[in-house]
C-alpha cells in the first residue's frame, strides 16, 4: 500500500521536490511577517513577490518542462521561457500584494502611494531581464547535467 501512495500524486503527476517545499515555506513565512510590518517600501514588496513566484517557477518547470522528452533546443528554450514568464509576473504580483496589504490595514493614508506603484511598474523590464538570465543559467546547468 505504501508503494501505491508514493507513486500517486493529486497534482497530475507533479513531483514536488524539496526545493519546491522549501521555497513555499519561505514564501509563506515571509508573507505573514510582511503583513504585520508597517513597511511602505516598494523593494520589500518586490522581494516578497519574487519569493512567492519562486515555487511557481519550480512547479512550472516540473510540470511543463521536465516530464516531456524534447530536443535539446526546445528544452533549453522552454526553461528560458519559464524564467522569463516568472520575471514578467513579478510586478503584477507585487501590485496585487500592495492592494491586499492596503485593503487589510485600512489606514487613513494608504501604505503605498501612487509613486510606489509606478516605481514597481517601471521595474518590470529589470525583473524580466534578470529572470531571463536566471532561466538561461538554469538551462545551461540542465544541459550540462544531462551530458
Amino acid at each position: 500500500m505504501g508503494e501505491v501512495m508514493k507513486s500517486y500524486d493529486r497534482d497530475a503527476g507533479v513531483k514536488r521536490n524539496r526545493w519546491f517545499r522549501i521555497a513555499l515555506a519561505i514564501a509563506g513565512v515571509l508573507w505573514f511577517i510582511w503583513l504585520g510590518i508597517e513597511d511602505p517600501g516598494a523593494i520589500t514588496v518586490l522581494l516578497l513577490a519574487v519569493a512567492i513566484l519562486s515555487p511557481v517557477a519550480i512547479m512550472g518547470f516540473h510540470r511543463y518542462v521536465a516530464p516531456w522528452p524534447r530536443s535539446e533546443a526546445r528544452r533549453f528554450t522552454a526553461i528560458v521561457l519559464v524564467g522569463l514568464l516568472s520575471g514578467l509576473l513579478v510586478t503584477p504580483t507585487a501590485i496585487l500584494l500592495m492592494a491586499v496589504k492596503t485593503s487589510l490595514h485600512n489606514h487613513a493614508v494608504p501604505d503605498f502611494t501612487r509613486a510606489d506603484v509606478i516605481d514597481v511598474l517601471y521595474s518590470t523590464p529589470a525583473w524580466a531581464l534578470g529572470a531571463l538570465m536566471l532561466g538561461a543559467a538554469g538551462a545551461v546547468y540542465d544541459r550540462t547535467r544531462a551530458e
